[in-house]
């Protein structure tokens, strides 16, 4: 299936190191070539009860949103959204210590 829903018990039984939730933004002529700078939603609003889930991903932290408006479309722009995941488990990298 494209999809698999998945259910609070779902998410603890998996118990996630981390999440990444997409949920593109409506496009803006600001968006064109945008740099990635981490500013966006904040992700504990938007993932709402699951962000008080007890998991690891909520434990350390490792919680984000891609908005980029192309960010589910299959196309070239996932060039720009896989540099967005990069930077993200950079981020969580350095806060972790690793290298």
């Amino acid at each position: 299936s494209m999809w698999i829903g998945l259910d609070f018990e779902d998410i603890v039984r998996l118990n996630p190191d981390a999440i990444i939730l997409f949920s593109p933004r409506e496009p803006s002529e600001a968006d064109l070539f945008a740099p990635i700078d981490g500013a966006g939603p904040d992700p504990r609003e938007m993932l709402g009860k699951i962000a008080e889930l007890d998991i690891n991903a909520v434990r350390l932290g490792r919680l984000a949103v891609i908005d980029d408006p192309l960010g589910l479309l299959p196309s070239t722009s996932f060039g720009h959204v896989g540099d967005e995941v990069a930077e993200i488990f950079r981020r969580w990298s350095k806060e972790a210590g690793t290298p």
